[in-house]
């Protein structure tokens, strides 16, 4: 099974029309002759697009620009697909046709779009936001958010407030692409300066493929990488109390108790020292780091 000859019919109407910037649209068919009449669809688009020694024209790939008879026109691109047919009944059964528009880019739409290779492709990129629960300890002023009693709440207070997610899209050429990116990044903080934030200050959301797609004779996947910046670091924090605390002396831990000498119901609040807190005082967190550091400037986004 092979294709034989590539041609454009003689007896096609090849109609161009122009829009009001003056960017040109051009309808064009091709017929594709074979050695089988059951060679399947798929392997007639493969063979007359591969295939081209000899052929005055072959069938073009996805996002080629318009070329036809010694005529060019480098802003007209073969955007859709190819509409690969066979008439029937038919004097030939080994014939195919083809047809295929080329149109002139969307307004907006960047002139990367018709690199005919999509894995060279630059990298898209739009920012979106995240909303979240922020639990608030300070006022505008720096003072600390406490009851009457000049303690914390029982129930930490928490606005909305939104962080910026930056969306990626990038082409790569197999999922194992998208799997290494994963085993790489996956629960991990940039190390080092990223988008202007700081170290600690990006971690990767999430990292997800398309379904595999394919333009002409090439096959690829979409790798949608999503990452979230915080105005501090990804740490975790955790208030730090319990129901065991150090004893004044330093040499024990023990259950805490209230004034009257009973366990107390509740957890308390704890100093840095694990003492607990006496006299109003305010409370702290806890900070540990969770997430692996690792280098982003390898992320190729």
């Amino acid at each position: 099974m092979a294709v034989t000859e590539v041609k454009h019919p003689d007896d096609f109407d090849y109609r161009m029309t122009t829009d009001h910037r003056g960017r040109s649209t051009y309808a064009m068919r091709w017929i594709v002759d074979t050695d089988d009449a059951l060679m399947p669809a798929p392997l007639v688009a493969t063979g007359a697009q591969s295939i081209v020694s000899g052929f005055t024209n072959p069938l073009p790939a996805r996002w080629s620009t318009y070329s036809h008879q010694g005529s060019t026109d480098i802003f007209a691109y073969l955007k859709g697909n190819l509409n690969l047919y066979k008439p029937f009944p038919h004097d030939k059964p080994t014939r195919w046709f083809v047809d295929g528009t080329y149109e002139p880019l969307d307004p907006g739409q960047g002139e990367e779009a018709g690199d005919t290779n999509p894995l060279s492709r630059p990298v898209v990129y739009r920012l979106e936001s995240e909303p979240y629960s922020r639990i608030v300890t300070v006022d505008k002023d720096g003072n600390p958010i406490n009851n009457a009693a000049n303690q914390e709440f029982t129930e930490p207070p928490e606005e909305e407030g939104f962080r910026d997610v930056l969306v990626a899209t990038k082409n790569v050429a197999n999922l194992t692409a998208i799997t290494n990116l994963n085993n790489t990044y996956r629960y991990s903080v940039n190390s080092g300066t990223f988008y202007g934030a700081g170290a600690r200050h990006a971690k990767i959301d999430t990292i997800e493929s398309s379904e595999l797609l394919t333009e002409g004779n090439i096959s690829y996947y979409q790798a949608i990488i999503r990452v979230v910046f915080r105005h501090e670091p990804w740490d975790l924090k955790v208030l730090n109390q319990g129901f065991m605390v150090v004893d004044p002396l330093f040499t024990d831990i023990v259950r805490a108790k209230d004034e009257d000498g009973n366990p107390t119901p509740e957890p308390v609040l704890l100093d840095a020292t694990g003492k607990m807190l006496t006299g109003g005082g305010v409370g702290n967190y806890r900070t540990f780091r969770v997430r692996r550091e690792v280098d982003y400037t390898n992320l190729g986004i």
